[in-house]
């Protein structure tokens, strides 16, 4: 429905939203290069939507931009991510967890929003398909120690059964030289200053 409304009123740009879960198992970063291979439901959703955004785009002449997001963090989160239940647990005694050591690339909401508009607005973003990450992954547990850290205060993980899922991914960490190359952008905020942020919020 969207697409076919941009038809009757064609944007400089269009920018959507994909996800890293288009992506196969891979122990090393992942560039655009790598061929999808999305492991669930949602995966599939996604690689569906950069097809339908490509073609529908290319068909009416109308500029695209497909941002492969990998873990977005920050203040307002909606969805019941590893880092928001953290933090709804840092009060209590233990902090009841599944897998503690796939390794993620956490990246800060206000980084990607300034990554968003710099793509929006660049010109040397047209027709691509583009990682958005810091290109640094952390564990859980790195996490929770980070967190620790800050607040300068242990905490303690409990490894619930029920919690761990049966298929995890040892890792998912974004190739950003595309991304650098084409617009100049880095990541300004680390982990350590994301949790702080965020805490405070």
């Amino acid at each position: 429905n969207l697409l076919e409304a941009v038809s009757y009123f064609p944007p400089e740009k269009f920018v959507a939203i994909s996800s890293a879960a288009v992506y196969p198992i891979s122990d090393g970063p992942l560039s655009e290069k790598v061929h999808v291979g999305p492991l669930d439901i949602y995966g599939i959703s996604k690689a569906a939507n950069e097809m339908q955004v490509r073609a529908f785009c290319k068909a009416n002449g109308i500029p695209y931009v497909n941002v492969r997001l990998f873990n977005v963090y920050g203040p307002r989160e909606t969805n019941p991510h590893v880092i928001p239940h953290i933090l709804s647990h840092l009060q209590n005694e233990e902090i009841p967890l599944g897998n503690i050591t796939p390794k993620r690339d956490y990246i800060f909401v206000e980084d990607v929003s300034r990554a968003l508009i710099t793509m929006a607005i660049s010109e040397n973003v047209k027709n691509e398909t583009i990682n958005l990450g810091t290109g640094k992954e952390y564990s859980v547990e790195e996490v929770v120690n980070t967190l620790s850290e800050i607040l300068r205060k242990p905490l303690k993980i409990k490894i619930e059964s029920q919690r761990q899922r049966k298929s995890e991914r040892p890792h998912l960490l974004a190739d950003i030289s595309k991304l650098t190359k084409l617009t100049n952008f880095k990541p300004a905020i680390n982990l350590q200053t994301g949790l702080y942020k965020l805490l405070k919020y």
